[in-house]
């Protein structure tokens, strides 16, 4: 074994990562349409990335040939840059009843 090397400089802390979660229970506030939840934060610098992603329950029922569409907005404007981050669910015409209620889990991010 050699002799013991020269102490060397401090490294620097590596890459840091903000994030935050925010997560809710039980929401039933039998509401159809408009602003589901706020997760409100912070961003910091224009050259930063943000990712957002939503997994859960979304829901489209008792309608024949309808489409259903989940999005994020930031400051009440939906995102267009690069592109929306939405998800779609549609009922065909569903042999003519309007009965159907049909609730998925999905993934949506960007």
């Amino acid at each position: 074994m050699g002799p013991k090397g020269a102490k060397g400089e401090q490294g620097n802390q590596g890459l840091q990562r903000n994030w935050k979660q925010c997560a809710w229970k039980n929401i039933d506030d039998d509401k159809d349409s408009g602003l589901i939840k706020d997760c409100v934060f912070n961003k910091d610098s224009d050259s930063t990335a943000l990712k957002v992603e939503y997994n859960g329950d979304i829901r489209i029922g008792f309608c024949l040939d309808c489409c259903s569409r989940w999005f994020f907005t930031f400051n009440g404007v939906e995102c267009r840059k690069p592109l929306a981050i939405d998800g779609l669910m549609h009922i065909a015409r569903n042999h003519g009843r309007t009965d159907t209620n049909i609730h998925r889990v999905a993934q949506i991010g960007g």
